[in-house]
């Protein structure tokens, strides 16, 4: 689906768009991704709990995690690249460094889980202070992660 979406969303992906980017664009574009959105603020995520009227009638729920918790659990090689970049969340950058495919990503041990924060595309992701989980592996479950 990646490589589809690389295929038809060309004018809006620089010509050697990474598979990060890639992944990014589709997530904004709001195509089913492995990406999971998160945010840093209590108040965007009841707004998002809550912005669907017809949904009121029914009870939501806002997940917290420790993302410096599963930090811990990262495999060493990881927590080694985040030591050298002295970070605590995973780049853009960073992960085109060190995977600069999805494939390659793919080849740590699983499951691993990494947050990143997404560059400033838009507005939207500034404004909902964004940041992104992802798992090794396409069929991985983030919730059994937990």
């Amino acid at each position: 689906m990646i490589d589809t979406f690389r295929m038809y969303a060309q004018e809006h992906l620089s010509r050697n768009a990474s598979d990060w980017e890639v992944l990014l664009l589709a997530q904004h574009h709001r195509l089913p991704t492995r990406l999971l959105d998160w945010t840093l603020s209590l108040f965007v995520a009841l707004f998002f709990d809550t912005e669907n009227t017809a949904k009121w009638d029914k009870d939501g729920i806002i997940w917290c995690v420790s993302r410096l918790e599963t930090t811990k659990l990262l495999p060493v090689e990881l927590q080694v690249i985040l030591k050298n970049n002295k970070s605590t969340l995973f780049s853009l950058e960073i992960l085109q460094n060190h995977f600069p495919s999805l494939v390659q990503f793919d080849d740590v041990p699983k499951p691993t889980l990494i947050w990143f924060e997404p560059p400033s595309i838009n507005p939207r992701i500034i404004n909902q202070y964004a940041l992104f989980s992802v798992m090794t592996g396409v069929e991985t479950s983030q919730t059994e992660y937990f």
